[in-house]
């Protein structure tokens, strides 16, 4: 509660590469003939992430965050993207996150006037920086969570390192099958990664979140 209307600004630098083979998506998913990538999607944003908790709603926390200082690259196949400029400007209007008491995203909040573009991206960076706390069951030394990120449902397991209380490893470690709307396409997912948290235990609050994932999802016997 003693932070709530402080801004917490963050350094943010984001990274991702996708490799979409959209024969395997396409073709039989019990064919074992070897496909490659048909579409290759990089995204790069740097900025400062500007956090500001305010009063609960509901039981649950709210956050106003919005980016300032946006450097963003997106493209397909080496072609950037069209609207950039439009991206950057709505990504630095303040949004909304709804959390539990121990940090998991629950819900955002956009004005009507976003892109979808800007939303995924807005998404993605904030299920990104989810740090969930441990349930009062929990020892607080080691715990899993299941967290919404854009792209599926990830069980995560959380460790304390030994030789420093303040310091938290986040691996994923599965991921929900999914259907699409049709129910005609069942996908599976293997997660790999670890991501380095450091937080102060006195305040709970979260200083930096650091480090590298991977997920390839797969249709059938291919990897899409």
């Amino acid at each position: 509660p003693a932070f709530r209307g402080i801004e917490g600004r963050y350094a943010l630098h984001y990274t991702a590469q996708s490799l979409v083979n959209l024969d395997a998506i396409l073709r039989d998913p019990e064919s074992k003939a070897p496909t490659q990538p048909s579409q290759q999607v990089s995204t790069d944003i740097s900025g400062t992430w500007v956090v500001t908790p305010l009063p609960k709603e509901g039981g649950e926390n709210v956050c106003r965050l919005r980016l300032e200082g946006i450097s963003l690259s997106l493209g397909s196949n080496g072609q950037p993207a069209a609207g950039l400029d439009r991206i950057k400007d709505e990504l630095s209007q303040n949004f909304y996150a709804h959390l539990t008491p121990e940090g998991r995203v629950t819900g955002v909040q956009f004005d009507k006037s976003w892109g979808g573009n800007s939303r995924d991206i807005a998404k993605t960076l904030l299920s990104m920086a989810q740090f969930v706390g441990p349930q009062r069951s929990d020892d607080g030394k080691s715990w899993q969570t299941r967290e919404d990120y854009f792209g599926g449902v990830y069980t995560m397991q959380y460790g304390v390192l030994k030789d420093d209380a303040g310091k938290v490893t986040k691996e994923r470690i599965g991921v929900e099958a999914s259907t699409n709307a049709k129910g005609m396409m069942a996908t599976n997912g293997e997660p790999s990664g670890v991501l380095d948290c450091e937080f102060d235990p006195n305040s709970s609050l979260v200083k930096s979140i650091a480090g590298q994932w991977k997920t390839s999802i797969f249709v059938g016997k291919n990897t899409v």
